[in-house]
């Protein structure tokens, strides 16, 4: 029997393409373009390694994309995250450890500023830098070097009044072995040079100055 006519409602109504696709449906895709990459593609695998956060967050986004537009992602774009994440980590190390080494600088400057009355007083007295901070000879007399270890004492304890909180209390320590010394000369009216010495150069070795002049006096 002849089919019936079509129904007037269904004449130029769009064609149901809710079942398989019909040789016809659809326009044959060419892989080998889809597989292509496009500029943009290319140049944000260039920036994650120049610009690694631009460049992994542009390859996620086109990731995406690429996925939606081709069904899959293609190998420069994964390359791209790969590289991004890796630079990003490379980058982040890089940064905290130039901002550690900024951190430590600023520390470093804050010191050697508050060190320039003690560099000025040492570098004034060069004899303060000395082994044994400038401990004097035996004069002719008892009471003369007993006169001339009160000067060492008033140098050093002038040189703590002058240091900075670091250094203080070890600058002030060879002052003290300075008083040390003449509390015994002042006992026994001899003078000992070689044991006085000795114990005046250890003071001023454990003190730390030498090193701190060289570290923060320039």
């Amino acid at each position: 029997m002849p089919a019936p006519p079509a129904s007037p409602s269904m004449a130029g109504s769009p064609r149901d393409l809710s079942g398989p696709l019909l040789p016809g449906d659809y326009e044959e895709v060419d892989e080998q373009q889809l597989a292509r990459s496009t500029p943009l593609e290319r140049i944000l695998f260039a920036l994650a390694f120049l610009v690694p956060p631009v460049g992994l967050i542009g390859s996620i986004i086109a990731a995406v994309r690429s996925s939606s537009r081709r069904g899959w992602v293609i190998g420069l774009l994964k390359a791209g995250m790969a590289v991004g994440v890796v630079f990003c980590i490379v980058a982040a190390g890089c940064a905290y450890a130039g901002y550690n080494v900024l951190r430590q600088q600023q520390a470093h400057d804050r010191v050697a500023a508050a060190s320039a009355g003690f560099c000025a007083a040492i570098n004034k007295d060069p004899t303060l830098g000395r082994d044994d901070g400038g401990w004097p000879q035996p004069a002719t007399s008892v009471p003369a070097s007993l006169s001339a270890m009160q000067a060492f004492v008033d140098r050093w304890n002038a040189l703590a009044k002058a240091s900075p909180a670091g250094i203080r209390s070890k600058v002030a320590t060879v002052a003290a072995a300075g008083s040390e010394v003449i509390k015994t000369v002042t006992a026994q009216r001899t003078v000992n040079d070689a044991d006085n010495r000795s114990l005046v150069q250890s003071a001023v070795s454990s003190s730390g100055v030498r090193n701190w002049r060289s570290e923060y006096c320039g």
